[in-house]
């Protein structure tokens, strides 16, 4: 009979004194139908024999497959049996490397049979499951899978802007913020080997419509001119501020000094009644400086720049 003997890591079959001789035919019968392949690394690198459906492989100790035993049926037509080497392959699917060696002149779907690895009509194979194996070959197997998914999709509101004279001339006062829509689309997603590859978008359904962002744009000059709310003369422009006393003052360019004017915060209404005592602003854009104690009374000074209407 044959004694498994185990020595550093590897398996030897040893026939006890002269009951090699009697048994030896036997075994060399049993082993007809099969190709031993690689036999000096089996001996090498092998720790354990496992089975892998019909077919037994010896497995290194890194779990990787060395050595198959390939039926010799399996070979291609015309290629006789016994009649070839192994031929060295590796197969990568399901995220492993198989290293094997195969009769010469098996096909890539006897690989994968006797590995047990199932494929289906949507999988990739490469090269094709009838494809005769050559020496140094990789066969890859890829797992196609097809899934529906539903994405939700933010759409930002429109803007709108209309312009106004309320505002000096280029300048922007933002009246409604708007509101974010949501769309749900339907997208078909291809995924190879568990990474999505492909999406393709089928269908789309409108959960909420977005609201539009409305913007006034000022189209009114600095000059002056009559302030019809006022019954007097007055200004719409940028107002800024400096720190000029303790007093409600302000600078103007071209009024007379002593001049009492009401400003007006166009964006809140707020009011205060400066006296004009000082020259300036000489920006573009801007028809009146407070002082810092004036400007508070209307607008915080983080704001820096506001658009008011000016009239006295």
């Amino acid at each position: 009979m044959l004694l498994p003997c185990s020595g550093r890591g590897r398996k030897v079959l040893r026939l006890p004194g002269i009951a090699a001789l009697l048994v030896l035919p036997a075994i060399l019968t049993s082993l007809s139908g099969y190709m031993l392949l690689n036999a000096d690394q089996v001996e090498r690198s092998a720790s354990r024999v496992t089975q892998r459906g019909a077919a037994a492989a010896l497995v290194a100790p890194t779990g990787e497959t060395v050595v198959e035993l390939v039926d010799a049926s399996d070979q291609a037509p015309g290629k006789p049996a016994g009649s070839a080497p192994a031929t060295p392959v590796t197969v990568v699917a399901d995220g492993e490397d198989l290293q094997v060696a195969v009769a010469e002149g098996a096909t890539v779907g006897t690989v994968l049979r006797r590995l047990n690895l199932q494929v289906d009509e949507d999988d990739r194979v490469s090269p094709p499951l009838t494809s005769t194996i050559d020496e140094g070959a990789e066969i890859v197997v890829q797992r196609i899978t097809t899934t529906v998914e539903v994405r939700q999709v933010v759409v930002p509101p429109p803007v709108e802007e209309r312009e106004t004279t309320d505002l000096p001339e280029g300048s922007r006062r933002e009246v409604s913020e708007g509101q974010e829509g949501m769309t749900h689309v339907v997208e078909e997603v291809t995924w190879v080997d568990g990474v999505p590859t492909n999406r393709v978008r089928t269908g789309e359904r409108v959960v909420s419509e977005p609201e539009a962002r409305i913007i006034d744009i000022g189209i009114t000059s600095d000059d002056e001119d009559e302030d019809p709310d006022s019954g007097g003369n007055g200004q719409t422009g940028g107002a800024s501020w400096y720190v000029f006393g303790s007093e409600m003052t302000a600078a103007h360019r071209t009024l007379p000094k002593g001049t009492m004017v009401t400003v007006t915060n166009l964006e809140n209404g707020k009011t205060v009644v400066v006296r004009i005592n000082d020259r300036g602003p000489f920006i573009d854009g801007r028809v009146i400086d407070l002082n810092k104690v004036a400007f508070e009374e209307i607008a915080s000074p983080s704001q820096g720049v506001i658009n008011v209407r000016i009239s006295w």
